[in-house]
């Protein structure tokens, strides 16, 4: 009887040791929260498409475009090459923010470089689509001697085709030779200067041509202090030009009657609808003054940057509605006789 007693208590501990664990089992299970694995953060970014165009507002398909990126937030650059589809199309994949950009076209079937863009900045926030304007650029390669037929080293080479862009300054290299990948177009000096020896030499480049030139030193430069009395006498020179200047100022140029007195013809009036927004403002406000102004005047009034000035001006030009004419480190800008409607 009393073994039976004994086995009786040893199966009641046990049936209630197992429910205590099985309880506290229960509640620790209950007590754990089971959470979803946290996903990685996707970054941020946006397209910026761009819409290659030349000066003449056509697209430029179907070509390489070496572009230079920075980014002017984090100082960081990089160099990418796209090629642009059939509607002239190239897309970035880029971080929101401060970006410049610089492209340029060199196309295989020509001998020279092609094509260069202005400084292009963007504050890209969404998605979008921009155009990108193209200047013709050609090539220059050339050697630099003296007068006894000697290359020279390290000359100082400087190219003014009066334009405000492209390839300007270089160096002749160890063997006398130098090389300028994008210059501007147009009739060029190019000059080369080595010590107190100087030369230069002209030439006329197309877009897409790869031209060689020869400069022989020999003319010599003035030091400083032969220069002394010139800059006296050029300094009075200029006193007298611009008080030449203002004394005519207001007074109409020949064939170009005051603003007052301009009358917007039919055909005037539609030749400036095919402008665009800035051309448009830029052909009022010479309109405005008697049909002339300077560059850096029109940039004054219209809060047009440098780069985008230059881009437009050359664009009117091509449409003849405007032509340029370099006086010293002036540059006039004056309405065209075709445009006006004068006989010539």
């Amino acid at each position: 009887m009393r073994n039976e007693v004994v086995l009786i208590f040893l199966v009641v501990c046990s049936c209630a040791v197992s429910a205590q664990a099985q309880e506290n089992a229960s509640s620790i299970f209950t007590e754990a929260k089971v959470s979803a694995p946290s996903l990685p953060t996707e970054e941020v970014r946006a397209e910026l498409t761009l819409v290659i165009r030349d000066m003449g507002q056509n697209v430029i398909g179907n070509k390489h475009i070496l572009l230079e990126i920075e980014n002017l937030e984090e100082g960081t650059k990089e160099n990418t090459l796209r090629y642009s589809d059939e509607n002239g199309r190239i897309s970035l994949n880029l971080e929101p923010g401060n970006w410049q950009l610089m492209a340029k076209i060199d196309d295989l079937l020509t001998p020279g470089k092609d094509y260069i863009s202005d400084e292009f900045n963007i504050n890209l926030k969404n998605s979008t689509t921009e155009d990108l304007f193209m200047l013709p650029v050609g090539s220059l390669r050339g050697n630099v001697y003296n007068e006894l037929g000697e290359r020279i080293v390290n000359a100082k080479v400087k190219v003014d085709c009066g334009r405000d862009y492209g390839d300007k300054n270089t160096v002749s290299d160890e063997f006398g030779c130098f090389s300028l990948d994008y210059v501007s177009v147009g009739a060029c000096e190019v000059l080369a200067l080595s010590g107190n020896r100087v030369g230069s030499s002209t030439i006329n480049l197309t877009k897409g041509e790869l031209k060689t030139i020869d400069i022989t030193l020999g003319q010599g430069v003035k030091n400083d202090s032969d220069l002394t009395i010139p800059l006296i006498l050029a300094f009075i020179l200029i006193i007298i030009v611009i008080i030449f200047y203002f004394s005519r100022k207001g007074k109409p140029e020949p064939g170009i009657e005051k603003a007052t007195k301009i009358e917007l013809t039919e055909r005037m009036r539609d030749i400036i609808q095919t402008l665009n927004d800035r051309e448009r403002d830029i052909v009022n406000l010479l309109i405005e003054n008697n049909g002339k102004l300077t560059q850096a005047e029109v940039r004054h009034f219209l809060r047009i940057p440098k780069a985008t000035i230059s881009r437009d001006i050359y664009s009117l030009e091509q449409k003849k509605i405007v032509e340029t004419i370099k006086i010293g480190r002036n540059k006039d800008i004056r309405l065209t006789k075709w445009f006006l409607g004068v006989e010539e």
